[in-house]
């Protein structure tokens, strides 16, 4: 998928053509593994050009990227918006951040979002396993931190 721009255009094309022919909202880009260096470029013109054909073919569709591979290839979760993942957010609709987030990190991704502030989705894990505030019955802590730093949520396992 990642060989060349026209096989990263090729693949996305695909993509958009199943959200038009399925009729969804548009795609959740979920990489967890490492990408070479030399690919990166082909990953970000797959964002971009998913993005441009998606919203041309499907008015109102959307597509967001998990806060997961860098602009260096590297498979490492962020948490908050910054330079490593940065380009890829601006390349489409959002971004929904690891669930792993500390306190200062909403305030700091909407300090970097600037306009787009709620185009970032913080993860919030339902079940506890790192997320601010502690999940479960407490997911109000955080969904509260979020609103008073105007970003969105993002609600890991809700089931």
């Amino acid at each position: 998928m990642l060989a060349t721009k026209e096989s990263a255009q090729m693949y996305a094309e695909r993509l958009a053509e199943l959200v038009t022919s399925l009729g969804f909202d548009g795609w959740l880009i979920n990489i967890e593994n490492e990408i070479d260096k030399e690919q990166v470029p082909n990953l970000m013109e797959f964002v971009s050009h998913l993005t441009k054909v998606l919203h041309l073919s499907t008015p109102g569709s959307l597509v967001i990227w998990y806060d997961s591979v860098t602009v260096h290839g590297h498979l490492k979760w962020q948490d908050h918006l910054n330079e490593n993942n940065k380009p890829f957010f601006d390349l489409c609709d959002g971004i929904f951040m690891n669930y792993t987030w500390k306190e200062s990190y909403p305030k700091l991704s909407a300090e970097v979002a600037g306009d787009r502030k709620y185009d970032v989705y913080m993860g919030i894990d339902v079940f506890g396993r790192g997320s601010f505030g502690g999940g479960q019955w407490t997911v109000d802590t955080a969904l509260d931190l979020l609103k008073r730093n105007n970003v969105s949520a993002a609600i890991f396992a809700p089931g």
